[in-house]
């Protein structure tokens, strides 16, 4: 978990923050409120940090929206906080407003092109990882690998 040390901030960042009308705090989900885990059905959030981020939600106008790799409706599922926070899924090609809304962003031609190629570049490689295709973007993951001796 990321703790923002006092000493090393601007010095008028801490004061323009207490005092400001909107704040806004982007969140990842795996590595940051819930580890990662080799299967990630089982990274559940930190109970601690959601208990924090609920009291963020209840007691300031900090808004907080999480921004994943994830698909934006299966990351709400796993993140009880009330009202529901805004999720960016897919690398940013989903948005889910805390009211339900739901929109996913066009993925073009060439942008499919070049993440086919990727992929195959990838499988040639033979990269040792579990390659996971996601709407518009791969991702490469070693977690839950044993170690390369």
């Amino acid at each position: 978990m990321l703790v923002l040390n006092r000493q090393k901030a601007p010095a008028n960042f801490w004061r323009r923050l207490s005092v400001s009308d909107e704040r806004f705090l982007f969140l990842d989900y795996d590595g940051t409120i819930a580890p990662f885990d080799a299967d990630p059905s089982r990274a559940m959030p930190d109970p601690r940090i959601v208990a924090r981020l609920q009291r963020l939600i209840d007691q300031t106008n900090t808004r907080v929206v999480f921004v994943t790799g994830r698909r934006a409706r299966n990351l709400r599922r796993m993140i009880p906080l009330t009202p529901a926070p805004e999720i960016w899924g897919t690398q940013g090609l989903e948005r889910l407003r805390p009211d339900g809304d739901y929109e996913q962003f066009p993925i073009r031609g060439e942008q499919l092109r070049r993440i086919a190629l990727a992929k195959a570049t990838l499988r040639a490689a033979q990269v040792r990882g579990w390659l996971e295709q996601k709407p518009g973007s791969l991702a490469v993951h070693w977690r839950g690998l044993p170690s390369r001796k």
